[in-house]
């Protein structure tokens, strides 16, 4: 068994914000998160999520972006009971990174699971790279015990959840230059201009036209000496 942190009281009011501590889920074999430790980031708020075989310490904060935040936590299984089945344990772990829009940057997304586990105690940690256009991230680490009974299955867990936002504006997602409005893109051809007839009649009719057309030849053949 892991040597235990300082235990948290579930019922203190306000919740105490603390970047380490041990608490246990009471629904039926105790379940024990040993330890928890948090580095990096700065915690300002804490609250609690309780259900039936769960119970969740969560923390709020800031992050400065650049900075790594880490998680670690060590959790051991209760005292198996009167025809319990221990079917083992296991350690969940994710990290989720949001841009400032709050769409997940999915590409970042990292999870890890050890399960099916005999060992009573499991230990291990996540890191969380924090990337500058980041706006907020989700840093969660759990501990479950499985176990069945002749007549049903059940599970106890104890988890950790850190969710901290930026303390500065994130600096946008760059995207690839375009060419600006005074610049020809490479393959496009400049128009070309049609050269000018010598004679600019455009200003004329279209029977002026045919009638200069007709009176330059009548010249021709006047013209023209027959003798």
């Amino acid at each position: 068994m892991s040597a235990l942190a300082a235990a948290l009281d579930k019922d203190a009011d306000p919740v105490p914000v603390v970047s380490s501590g041990s608490f246990t889920c009471d629904t039926w074999i105790h379940t024990s998160m040993d330890s928890f430790s948090i580095s990096g980031g700065e915690l300002t708020g804490a609250g609690w999520s309780f259900s039936r075989g769960y119970v969740s310490y969560n923390l709020t904060g800031t992050f400065t972006p650049g900075e790594t935040v880490s998680l670690h936590v060590s959790g051991t299984m209760g005292e198996m009971g009167y025809q319990m089945t221990h079917k083992g344990n296991k350690l969940d772990f994710y990290v989720k990174y949001y841009d400032a829009s709050g769409q997940e940057l999915k590409d970042l997304t990292r999870m890890k699971t050890l399960e099916n586990s005999p060992d009573g105690t499991m230990t291990d940690e996540m890191f969380a790279e924090i990337p500058s256009y980041a706006e907020n991230i989700e840093l969660f680490g759990s501990f479950t015990c499985e176990w069945s009974t002749p007549h049903s299955a059940a599970s106890e867990t104890v988890a950790v959840k850190v969710t901290l936002v930026s303390d500065s504006e994130p600096e946008p997602i760059t995207s690839p230059t375009e060419p600006s409005s005074d610049e020809t893109p490479a393959g496009t051809q400049e128009p070309q201009t049609t050269p000018e007839s010598s004679e600019d009649q455009s200003g004329l009719a279209s029977w002026e036209r045919t009638w200069e057309d007709n009176q330059s030849r009548a010249d021709i053949v006047n013209n023209f000496d027959f003798g």
